[in-house]
């Protein structure tokens, strides 16, 4: 780009991030450091987002968290349906915990800045804990056009 030779001259550290292989590639001449590249809101904006991914992620843990300890601490809660709820529950911890910080991540910035063990981590957890989701709302759904169909034989 014409004009933009001042911006990554051979004394600033940059990074050209991979979002496909989650590589991140630095380049360095010298110490100092140029920020405003990774950075891709203003600073209201970010912190706006980062207030949102917090309160979502607050209202995840207590929601959830609640859920399971009414669940697991009283017997007389232990059916099929409120099993099942407790594994939606557990799930929805999983979702809350390991893709709100990530995905707040990803929108503040640009690239991957943890390791590429951390990225094939990420993916795999949060792809496991959102089908475990999907799939307990399905073996709900089931469960329950299976009570409503046994209702209807008798």
């Amino acid at each position: 780009m014409e004009g933009s030779e001042g911006l990554w001259d051979s004394t600033s550290v940059y990074i050209i991030s991979d979002p496909v292989s989650c590589t991140n590639k630095t380049n360095s001449t010298n110490s100092s450091i140029v920020l405003f590249p990774y950075y891709q809101h203003p600073l209201s904006t970010a912190a706006l987002f980062t207030l949102a991914y917090l309160f979502i992620f607050l209202l995840c843990l207590m929601g959830n968290g609640l859920v399971c300890v009414i669940v697991l601490r009283n017997r007389h809660m232990r059916t099929v349906t409120n099993i099942f709820i407790l594994n939606l529950a557990v799930s929805d911890l999983l979702v809350g915990i390991f893709c709100i910080p990530t995905t707040l991540v990803d929108n503040l910035i640009t690239g991957w800045p943890f390791s590429n063990t951390v990225c094939k981590l990420s993916g795999l957890v949060q792809g496991t804990s959102v089908c475990a989701s999907v799939f307990t709302l399905v073996a709900i759904a089931v469960d329950r056009f299976k009570e409503g169909s046994e209702l209807v034989l008798l």
